[in-house]
């Protein structure tokens, strides 16, 4: 059972996550 707040934690982690890996990709590229 997941907590409303722990999904968002989750889903903002990817999207952080997500960021620095296109981030990084531009970065060596």
């Amino acid at each position: 059972m997941h907590i409303k707040g722990n999904n968002y934690f989750e889903s903002h982690k990817q999207h952080t996550q997500l960021i620095y890996f296109t981030a990084f990709k531009n970065k060596v590229s």
